[in-house]
């Protein structure tokens, strides 16, 4: 078994065999949260998507999940050796990804869940009055969001670059399922 480095969620990565990643839980007030992430990563994994995918997930328990392991290349691994046909594949498997997901939105109104996010933000905020303005700001609007499935942490870091094939890691909750969160962290990228 081969610990590997993880991300700042605090959950640790192990290497099973040559096939299989456990994921932990950092602490029991996580596992939920974990769970999701699982979840989340199995419904997407049911979807068809043009060159996209996630790994498989084998076993879910309480405070960890089994999942495929994909050997294949981070975000700095493989653009430093991109050619300019790798960069336009990932470029146009991502455009068909986001065409595929603008295709089948709805719309939604999603100020109530706003309104709840920025409840949450003030509570551990430095700036309380800035939510608050923020707050009254959705107050007088009806934000309409068209909702899509949302991968909750789209950056390249959270890719898995491997032949022809992205695959999606570390999926997250978010307060409002759109595809305009996932564009949002990938434009930050």
């Amino acid at each position: 078994m081969t610990k590997l480095n993880t991300g700042l969620s605090g959950c640790s990565l192990e290497l099973i065999n040559d096939r299989v990643l456990r994921k932990y839980s950092p602490t029991t007030d996580y596992n939920s949260r974990l769970l999701s992430q699982a979840d989340k990563q199995v419904v997407f994994g049911n979807r068809i998507y043009k060159n996209i995918d996630a790994p498989k997930v084998y076993d879910i328990q309480e405070n960890y999940f089994d999942m495929e392991y994909i050997a294949g290349k981070n975000f700095d691994e493989f653009f430093s050796t991109a050619s300019i046909n790798d960069v336009e594949f990932v470029v146009s498997t991502l455009f068909d990804y986001f065409d595929t997901l603008i295709s089948t939105a709805r719309n939604i109104d999603a100020t109530k869940q706003i309104l709840d996010k920025l409840d949450s933000l003030k509570e551990k905020s430095s700036y309380p009055k800035y939510i608050e303005f923020l707050r009254k700001y959705v107050e007088d609007k009806r934000i309409v969001v068209p909702h899509t499935f949302c991968h909750g942490d789209l950056t390249f870091a959270n890719i898995i670059f491997h032949q022809n094939r992205l695959f999606f890691i570390d999926f997250l909750d978010c307060y409002v399922d759109t595809f305009l969160s996932d564009l949002v962290k990938l434009k930050q990228d």
